[in-house]
């Protein structure tokens, strides 16, 4: 979920930053939705350890209030409002299409109250509004959002007499967010400037690159904007566009002459960035146009690292064929099969167990340590991978090694099974 800060600089401020006191002034109902959904016990006092569940309560939260809107004012009342504008008749089709799933939604309401009783009219409506949900995110993924495009063009066509250059500058990279191209052409046919920054220091294209947006893209492209500009961080739309797995708009930003190499926050290359998001066909292409996949970021780790930590076998590989020395030391002398012995949380261990078996394949030397004398056993055996430790075993890792403050594998693993068999393993030796 993507947000921009909109709040109101003091009065001495000697340097303008991007505020928009029209939005200013919707601060309260921005409030006063987070009031009505607080009032779900579950979304109040959070239970949930992931954020995925939390969000889902969330969503379920406000499916809840919409349909209560929905009670109080028909799909006709509802389009009423909009009215009917220049641009607006030129906005995507799938506009249509939403209204067309509301009115359905509708449709089956009043079929199901006349056959069904009450409660479960009510358990449809929320199955309806929830796969309509779910249909509208997915679709706006590769698409623009209709609704956020309707919007946008609503409040841009009511106050654009009232616009200063700074409120033109944030609905453009609106516009560019959500895909709305008609607004945005119109917009930088009337003084907007593709080189505008928003308050990280990002430009129209790198919001356009980031969302996913290829047509955006290309009118951005179309209108000067600079293909390598950075942000604050040093990031580049290329670095985004990277990061995000968007191929079609990396292949057309090199195709203009994007640096590939080019470094974004902490010293990241893109190919790191893809590296570590798990973007394979990214990687490839990167690699494809001459980016170094050797490349170390600020804190000694290069993209292989990433690739092997996040538990990408396909990107290894590929960075591997780099003669890259599979037994290279990295920050803290950590080799790669010591970072594919410890992988990311999130990382299924039987991922990370093919990365470790490929290393091994590859003549990974097994006993190696790092900084703290931790070797690629120890480090398995302190993560909690069963799996991976008996992989290591039997490749012939050594459980009677110490680190530098006495401790074996054995003393570094919280479950019993594991323990006791590396202690019988130690004690054979």
């Amino acid at each position: 979920m993507r947000y921009e800060l909109n709040i109101p600089p003091k009065s001495n401020r000697s340097d303008p930053i991007c505020f928009s006191p029209y939005l200013h002034r919707a601060r309260n109902q921005v409030e006063r939705f987070f009031n009505r959904i607080k009032q779900c016990r579950q979304v109040a006092t959070r239970y949930d350890r992931l954020a995925a569940n939390y969000l889902g309560f969330v969503q379920l939260a406000s499916i809840r209030l919409w349909l209560r809107l929905d009670e109080s004012a028909s799909w006709h009342d509802t389009t009423k409002l909009h009215g009917s504008t220049s641009l607006r008749g030129s906005v995507s089709q799938r506009s249509l299409a939403a209204a067309e799933d509301h009115a359905t939604l509708n449709r089956h309401d009043a079929a199901l109250s006349s056959a069904m009783p009450e409660e479960d009219v009510l358990y449809r409506r929320i199955g309806l509004a929830a796969l309509l949900v779910v249909g509208s995110i997915h679709s706006s993924l590769a698409a623009a959002d209709p609704a956020r495009c309707r919007e946008l063009i609503r409040k841009y066509e009511t106050d654009k007499t009232q616009f200063t250059a700074i409120e033109v500058s944030l609905t453009l990279f609106s516009a560019a967010d959500a895909d709305c191209l008609n607004l945005a052409t119109e917009l930088l046919d009337r003084g907007a400037s593709v080189d505008a920054r928003d308050r990280l220091g990002a430009r129209p294209l790198s919001h356009a690159a980031r969302s996913g947006h290829l047509d955006m893209v290309d009118l951005m492209l179309a209108r000067g904007a600079p293909v390598d500009a950075r942000n604050l961080a040093g990031s580049t739309a290329l670095y985004f566009a990277a990061e995000r797995g968007h191929v079609a708009i990396v292949q057309r930003l090199i195709d203009r002459g994007a640096d590939v190499n080019l470094t974004g926050q902490s010293g990241a290359s893109p190919v790191a960035a893809a590296a570590y998001a798990g973007r394979d066909m990214v990687v490839r292409l990167l690699l494809a146009h001459g980016a170094d996949g050797r490349k170390a970021d600020e804190t000694g780790k290069p993209p292989v690292v990433y690739a092997t930590a996040g538990g990408q076998l396909g990107i290894v590989k590929q960075l591997l064929v780099s003669d890259i020395d599979v037994n290279a030391r990295y920050a803290n002398d950590l080799t790669l099969l010591m970072w594919a012995s410890g992988p990311d949380e999130a990382v299924a261990e039987a991922q990370a167990l093919d990365i470790v078996s490929y290393l091994l394949d590859a003549g990974a030397t097994i006993d190696m340590s790092d900084a703290r004398g931790r070797t690629a056993l120890m480090i398995a055996a302190e993560g909690n991978h069963p799996a991976i430790v008996k992989a290591l075993l039997a490749h012939g890792a050594d459980p009677a090694l110490a680190d530098k403050a006495g401790k074996h594998a054995a003393d570094l693993t919280v479950l019993s099974a594991l323990r006791e068999e590396l202690t019988e393993r130690a004690q054979a030796r």
